[in-house]
């Protein structure tokens, strides 16, 4: 919400020829390529996207016409946090769960992997290695095979983990709130609850009890070494 002006003047400055930052300033000195390309890439990208999807059973064509939406409309979003932070926001969570509640028990990339690559996760094969195969799996059996439905019903023992996204919700207005009502107290600016739970998304996959590890390293080269190095 801090950077919201920011990111509505971004979006204005790409729709007119006003002066824009030093990246684009870099990339204005190489040829521009003809806008006729991209349409034309995407349009080919769409139909045998669309081919594809109805001729396997995997992924129905009308759910990657709502992925494409739905990355459409996070796109600067996503594309400020990832400029001003250096942080990527990953929506594979979010998008599985919507996806469950679209296509219930579908089909996910995780378990058609597995039923057509020979002795993967195995260590008969040394290139299908799955470091992360655990996070991937648990994540398509919970959103793809049982369902959001399902795990957080009322019912269920996570139900009141859905609380969460109203505390996602809520803590980023009190941070605007507060930064509005004391302009003075400057460090209320960089206070970013978004960023912060964010974070979650680099730790590594790995045991929790690793993870004092890779905080107490990330401290020491992003903040001790950052600042007095």
């Amino acid at each position: 919400m801090i950077l919201g002006k920011f990111i509505i003047e971004r979006f204005r400055m790409t729709l007119s020829d006003k002066k824009n930052d030093i990246h684009a300033k870099l990339m204005s000195h190489y040829p521009q390529v003809s806008e006729w390309w991209y349409y034309i890439i995407l349009f080919l990208s769409f139909i045998l996207g669309l081919i594809y999807c109805y001729s396997s059973p995997l992924l129905p064509g009308y759910i990657m016409i709502v992925a494409i939406i739905v990355n459409f409309i996070m796109m600067i979003p996503t594309g400020v946090i990832v400029a001003v932070t250096n942080m990527t926001f990953i929506l594979g969570v979010p998008i599985d769960i919507f996806s469950s509640l679209i296509v219930p028990v579908h089909y996910t990339t995780a378990i058609y992997l597995l039923n057509h690559i020979p002795n993967i996760c195995t260590h008969k094969n040394l290139v299908w290695k799955c470091l992360k195969a655990e996070g991937s799996y648990t994540s398509s059996i919970l959103w793809g095979a049982i369902g959001f439905v399902k795990i957080f019903s009322v019912s269920s023992i996570y139900f009141p983990l859905l609380f969460g996204l109203l505390l996602g919700l809520v803590l980023p207005i009190i941070s605007w709130f507060l930064w509005k009502k004391f302009p003075n107290i400057k460090w209320l600016a960089f206070i970013h609850f978004p960023l912060i739970l964010v974070a979650t998304n680099s730790m590594p996959p790995a045991p929790a009890s690793e993870s004092t590890t890779w905080f107490l390293v990330g401290f020491i080269f992003n903040f001790i070494l950052y600042r007095y190095a």
